[in-house]
């Protein structure tokens, strides 16, 4: 059947003509194949074989068009791209389109970028306007905060928020050259102002750190920041528990002030954890929390669209903060999860300036810090989800311990037992003898109640037995990686002691 991965069509002699907006459609959204040579049945609900009587014309018809500038922007099929498959003495042909990358959209028609498609579910639907230009912008070499705002730097930029900026910045940097600037020379340093004509003018990125609210909405009347606290598992009739949004009492609505304003909170209401230092006796604040809390807001406020009608909203409810920013995902959800995602970003000068306070490390370590973290307190995987407006990371402060506890009655020898395979990839059933001090029978008898609630699988035979939780809790993939992971840790710990 079609889907948002797959469009049918059929083509005895000649390439379809409206394939070409699904060739569009796919390279602007998360590419697909486009299947010649089959016909669809009466019933709507199945093909039959139909084949291309002429593979060869169809394909140099279809070539010639996607490297036709007057028939579509962008070719970025090649060979390998394009598959023939004889079935039952029938040819089709399989035209794999891949996702355009960032600097090659939109892919439009006929000249015109407008005649841009992107797809939703089986349609290839036209683009509007604000998308396009939004991937206009983006295939932009010019990062996006560089623009610059037409008013004097000393009207549109609050002098309260330079000023704490600056005592951010010389905390961080003890007797660096920037300390002996004036204000003017220091903003120019850090690219927030600019020269222009007899004046000096900011940048986007300047305006949107350090702005006055009233001038940041007359050049961008779209901008908002809010961070709401819903609480944990609240009644129906409380909306929720505090919020920020501005009023005039934290400051100006910039960058920089809604940054601190709402680390404060979230830091209030985060878990205040402690673990043991090295040497087993002192106990340390466990700042992991704070971390990726500070990575993933610094990241929205980094990677936004700011020119579209969207606001950046932080969310916490029911212990998982969810960071929402107008604008899509950059990078490959796959890329994305590898680190990637913070090397592109959509406002370099504004990662920058947060860069120059401690705020915002090397390009690739902000989302590989946020997965770390999930994975060091046993919590589930941060959530990317993305579409043609906007972006949101959804990270559950909620362990599979926790999880699992919420969703079932579980006895205190339960509990303990499932605590145990929570807090490891897998365990064997002596280990649990071992920890909670059961014999055979007593650890047996808990493990399968878990087994029978499909709260945990068990793996192997005899002595390579081992119970770990079901699919339905954990990732496969992920608890491969994991494995593997340890694996190597433990090779490497072995080398080193040998």
């Amino acid at each position: 059947q079609e889907s948002d991965h797959l469009e049918i069509k059929k083509s005895k002699n000649t390439f379809p003509a409206d394939a070409f907006k699904t060739y569009s459609a796919f390279a602007n959204t998360n590419g697909g194949i486009i299947l010649l040579g089959l016909a669809e049945v009466d019933d709507g609900k199945s093909y039959s074989l139909a084949g291309v009587d002429n593979p060869k014309k169809v394909i140099d018809e279809m070539l010639n068009n996607l490297n036709n500038k007057e028939k579509i922007s962008k070719c970025i099929i090649t060979d390998k791209n394009i598959k023939t498959i004889k079935i039952s003495g029938q040819t089709l042909i399989m035209i794999e389109v891949p996702k355009a990358s960032i600097n090659e959209k939109p892919v439009y028609l006929n000249n015109n970028p407008f005649n841009s498609y992107k797809r939703v579910g089986t349609a290839d639907v036209k683009c509007v306007e604000e998308e396009v230009r939004m991937m206009i912008r983006d295939s932009s070499q010019e990062t996006q905060d560089s623009s610059i705002i037409p008013i004097s730097y000393l009207e549109a930029l609050d002098q309260e928020t330079i000023k704490n900026y600056r005592l951010k910045h010389s905390s961080l940097h003890q007797s660096h050259p920037f300390d002996n600037l004036n204000d003017l020379e220091f903003l120019e340093k850090i690219f927030a102002i600019v020269k222009r004509d007899n004046d000096y003018c900011p940048t986007l990125a300047g305006l949107l750190l350090f702005g006055k609210t009233h001038i940041i909405l007359q050049f961008l009347p779209n901008f908002s920041l809010e961070y709401i606290n819903k609480g944990n598992y609240l009644p129906d009739d409380i909306r929720w528990e505090d919020r920020l949004i501005y009023d005039g009492t934290w400051g100006e609505a910039n960058l920089f002030n809604f940054y601190f304003s709402a680390m404060q909170k979230i830091s209030n209401i985060l878990p205040s954890g402690f673990k043991l230092s090295e040497d087993g006796t002192t106990r340390i604040s466990d700042t992991s929390y704070l971390t990726a809390i500070r990575e993933a807001l610094v990241n929205c406020l980094v990677h936004g669209d700011y020119k579209l009608n969207g606001k950046f909203l932080i969310e916490y409810k029911d212990k998982s903060i969810e960071f929402t920013n107008p604008g899509t995902l950059r990078v490959s959800e796959d890329e994305y999860y590898s680190g990637k995602a913070n090397s592109n970003p959509r406002n370099h000068r504004i990662a920058n300036m947060f860069r120059f306070i401690g705020l915002a490390e090397e390009a690739g370590t902000g989302v590989v810090k946020i997965l770390s973290f999930a994975k060091e307190k046993h919590f589930t995987r941060p959530i990317i989800d993305t579409n043609s407006y906007s972006t949101k990371l959804t990270i559950k402060m909620l362990s599979d311990y926790d999880k699992i506890n919420l969703e079932f009655d579980l006895t205190e020898e339960e509990k303990k037992v499932l605590h145990i395979i929570c807090s490891n990839i897998f365990v064997k059933r002596p280990d649990i003898e071992k920890a909670l001090k059961l014999n055979k029978k007593g650890a047996l008898n808990v493990l399968n109640k878990l087994i029978e609630m499909n709260i945990i699988t068990k793996v192997g035979r005899s002595t390579a037995t081992m119970y770990l939780l079901t699919n339905k809790y954990y990732d496969e993939n992920e608890r491969i990686i994991n494995l593997i992971e340890d694996t190597l840790n433990s090779i490497k710990k072995h080398i080193k002691s040998n």
